[in-house]
């Protein structure tokens, strides 16, 4: 059969498959913390690391194959997370935090088809739970926590004080 006639595995098969892939990535780290601590050691000879790198690479190789059996074997097309990440960037739905300032990585702010979206939820959210959340004429909200460096949280607390 050529590559694109291969059958679909079934789902005992895929699980099967799974498990596999999941015992082997136990095995790449095991092997990954040895290479780790043969290189700290300073009696550990060149060969002895060279060895345990070599492994680690083979079970890298057999890790590969499996994952790509496992992709083809399967009806879904892969989700492209690097093409959907460069959308979310260019259309502006987050924008990297603190970037600029030299602070955290890794952080996003959200952009304004972001906000928009959140408002909308927010909206929906208040429309179906309102009758179960409110205290008298209160209605009790929820807000989900800012993550953000030590002095920029202090500033924006020490500025909205003194303002």
């Amino acid at each position: 059969m050529s590559e694109k006639e291969q059958p679909t595995l079934s789902e005992e098969e895929k699980q099967k498959l799974q498990d596999e892939i999941d015992a082997m990535s136990a095995k790449i780290a095991v092997q990954s913390a040895h290479v780790r601590t043969l290189k700290k050691k300073s009696a550990a000879s060149a060969d002895d690391i060279a060895s345990a790198v070599e492994e680690l690479k083979k079970l890298k190789i057999s890790h590969e194959e499996l994952a790509s059996k496992h992709a083809s074997g399967s009806d879904e097309a892969e989700f492209p997370r690097r093409s959907f990440d460069d959308l979310i960037l260019r259309k502006m739905f987050v924008v990297p935090s603190f970037e600029i300032h030299g602070g955290v990585k890794g952080l996003f702010d959200l952009g304004p088809p972001a906000c928009s979206l959140k408002v909308r939820f927010g909206g929906v959210w208040k429309y179906v739970f309102s009758p179960f959340l409110r205290r008298g004429n209160m209605l009790v909200y929820v807000r989900f926590p800012w993550i953000l460096c030590v002095r920029l949280t202090c500033a924006f607390f020490f500025n909205v004080h003194t303002n």
